[in-house]
């Protein structure tokens, strides 16, 4: 069976499940935990192979995908509290990288 375009989990996701649109890392860490159930992972190196070898989504990708379900459907925007504080944790994230 073929795995689900990541846009569609996002949106069902963000859906059915309001705490998901708060934060981009809930949202990624729900879809990890499910998928490594689907492939019976339970260990963290298992986690990281599964990564490695692409059997698990990106994370980048899952982040792409919530702006863009977001962007195209914008009643399942997060609340204006939490969208300005993760600008801000955003910014600092980049300014710790080095990317601005």
């Amino acid at each position: 069976m073929p795995r689900p375009r990541i846009k569609d989990t996002v949106k069902v996701l963000l859906e059915n499940h309001p705490i998901l649109r708060e934060d981009a890392n809930y949202l990624i860490s729900h879809i990890w935990r499910h998928q490594a159930r689907e492939l019976n992972i339970s260990a963290s190196e298992d986690i990281f192979r599964a990564m490695c070898d692409k059997s698990i989504w990106n994370a980048e990708s899952i982040r792409r995908s919530r702006r863009k379900v977001i962007e195209e459907n914008p009643h399942l925007k997060p609340t204006e509290r939490t969208a300005e504080q993760n600008i801000v944790l955003e910014q600092i994230m980049r300014q710790n990288r080095g990317e601005i």
